[in-house]
């Protein structure tokens, strides 16, 4: 359980690096840098997490393809994981709304 706070903690830590180091490079504005980069942490987060999504399923078929009809689909449920790196993505975009609260 500690590992897994421990890597919780790190993805917050580097989310805030990339999204400040966007904002000082770029010169963009606060909120709407964190509030669009959460979101797209949180959707890469996603697509890694789950399996039976369109990714994983052009791969099987490209598989299939390539194998000349000899491999056999596996139609496997689609599920989530929870993830360190998706918990922290989570918890970096409810903290946007905290600092928003507090700042804006």
């Amino acid at each position: 359980m500690k590992k897994y706070i421990f890597f919780v903690l790190v993805t917050l830590v580097i989310e805030s690096l990339l999204i400040t180091g966007t904002i000082v490079i770029w010169d963009t504005r606060f909120p709407e840098t964190m509030f669009f980069g959460s979101c797209l942490f949180i959707f890469i987060a996603f697509l890694i997490s789950s399996s039976g999504d369109f990714l994983s399923n052009y791969s099987e078929y490209s598989v299939f393809g390539a194998m000349a009809g000899s491999y056999q689909l596996k139609r496997e449920e689609p599920y989530l994981i929870i993830s360190p790196f998706l918990v922290g993505s989570i918890l970096f975009f409810i903290s946007y709304f905290i600092i928003y609260y507090f700042i804006y």
